[in-house]
């Protein structure tokens, strides 16, 4: 049994996932954090330039994450300034994403209902963008699903790394930090993938596991190892409130259930 007062570690990188751990903390939570993904520049600038410089040929950019939309709009006033985007249509794979669009002064046109990029995909795919040009900045090595539906359905995509994942270099100060952990909070699947690296793929006893959606829920599930919580809803907000429900709501253990 969790001590009365739970232990949760978050993975997400630096500066992200505030809105998570205020919501823990605030309901009594010992929360620590240890990034198992790292947010750098791509190795290669090159496509993301060239596809700003001819930005006005597109009908649609789409970002399927807030890390997305920073990199982007980084590039973009690196090489054009305070120029505006073109009028095209902008789509986001979630509220998160859709908010750091705002935060810039951008709306987002498409928000699907469900925040995976399949999802997003097929929203596209209703909205007849046969032949239409599609921008899809997103981290290098992304999953290729979206692009798959977005193709099969008729438009041009131009995939472009506007960021790089990788897994930092600290293995020994996490497997010390895991002691006294109750469980562990993954919102993707690289940072499971990272993690169970880092551990030796050797998951620690007695420690839980919680994630934001059912991507990262079949990662996990791949190592051997099934979430004890995941949101209805694939937000931080959601996943923050569905790990206090397990706990018993005040930072306490009442005989916590795993989610159906």
């Amino acid at each position: 049994m969790p001590s009365l007062r739970p232990t949760v570690l978050i993975t997400r990188p630096k500066g992200q996932g505030s809105e998570l751990r205020g919501l823990l903390e605030g309901k009594g939570f010992r929360v620590l954090w240890f990034p198992t993904i790292e947010i750098v520049p791509p190795r290669d600038f090159s496509a993301i330039d060239r596809a700003i410089m001819e930005m006005e040929s597109y009908e649609w950019i789409v970002f399927t994450s807030a890390n997305g939309v920073e990199a982007f709009l980084r590039r973009w006033e690196l090489i054009r300034g305070k120029d505006k985007l073109p009028p095209l249509k902008v789509g986001a794979i979630g509220p998160g994403t859709a908010r750091a669009l705002k935060e810039r002064g951008i709306g987002a046109d498409l928000v699907p209902q469900s925040y995976r990029s399949e999802d997003l995909a097929r929203e596209l795919v209703r909205k007849n963008i046969r032949g239409k040009r599609i921008l899809l900045p997103r981290a290098e090595g992304a999953r290729k699903a979206m692009v798959e539906i977005l193709r099969g359905a008729g438009a041009v995509v131009t995939e472009v790394p506007v960021y790089t994942i990788r897994r930092p270099e600290n293995a020994p100060d996490l497997k010390r930090l895991l002691k006294g952990v109750d469980m562990v909070i993954f919102t993707s699947g690289l940072a499971v993938h990272n993690f169970m690296e880092m551990i030796d793929h050797r998951w620690p006893k007695g420690v839980e596991a919680a994630v934001i959606g059912p991507v990262t829920a079949e990662v996990l599930k791949g190592y051997g190892i099934r979430p004890k919580v995941m949101p209805k809803t694939y937000t931080l907000e959601a996943l923050a409130w569905a790990i206090i429900d397990y706990f018993g709501g005040e930072g306490r253990c009442a005989s916590p259930q795993p989610t159906s």
